[in-house]
């Protein structure tokens, strides 16, 4: 997976943007040291952590990379599967991985298109918690708002074309891996078009290639 992400990282490196004005300048600065650095942020009940290479400046953005992990799963398994904890250094970027809510069963999962995976209809609200966390990064520590990607894996990936029905215009680019998406587009905000990819297995015997519920 980790050539996927070189090449899906490829897509965002455009010329860097201006940072934007941080309101608060002493936690940018506990953010930008000399070794990677990570932070949580998000609420105190659901906080996320963020990852940021060292070598970051002052006035520099950084594309942002948020990855959602799958159901039953935890953000560490990302961490493997994407191989993101080495590219936030070798390629030059903000890494996010937040958490889904845990369900009655102790099970994980992200509140995406009605396939995956809100089985107990909680109703909770992923699209204000992750927009939320993409603004803190683009607000206080160098996420480019320009660059903003999403890579999920199976209920991840479901979360990811949520997004981009329901928030388009934060993002660039959404990479399903192994998830699926809506049958019937026509409730979607049309907010904005981010780029798409959908990377998935024919024989997939978890989420069918075909789709369907």
């Amino acid at each position: 997976m980790l050539l996927s992400i070189l090449v899906l990282l490829s897509i965002l490196s455009f010329s860097p943007s201006s940072a934007l004005d941080i309101d608060d300048p002493v936690t940018a600065t506990q953010a930008r040291q000399s070794e990677q650095t990570v932070v949580n942020i998000g609420p105190s009940d659901r906080q996320a952590e963020l990852r940021i290479p060292g070598d970051i400046g002052e006035n520099e953005t950084l594309p942002l990379v948020v990855a959602l992990h799958g159901f039953t799963e935890y953000p560490w398994y990302v961490y493997d599967y994407f191989r993101g904890v080495k590219s936030v250094d070798d390629n030059r970027h903000l890494l996010l991985t937040p958490t889904g809510t845990e369900n009655s069963d102790g099970y994980f999962f992200w509140n995406g298109p009605p396939a995956c995976c809100d089985f107990y209809n909680q109703n909770i609200d992923d699209v204000s918690y992750l927009s939320s966390l993409i603004s803190t990064a683009i607000a206080d520590y160098g996420a480019d708002q320009n660059r903003v990607m999403l890579i999920g894996h199976s209920n991840g990936g479901f979360m990811s074309h949520r997004m981009a029905c329901d928030a388009g215009n934060i993002l660039h680019t959404i990479v399903n891996f192994a998830g699926a998406t809506y049958g019937d587009f026509s409730n979607c905000s049309l907010t904005g078009y981010p780029n798409i990819v959908n990377v998935h297995g024919t024989n997939d015997s978890t989420i069918d290639y075909n789709g369907g519920q």
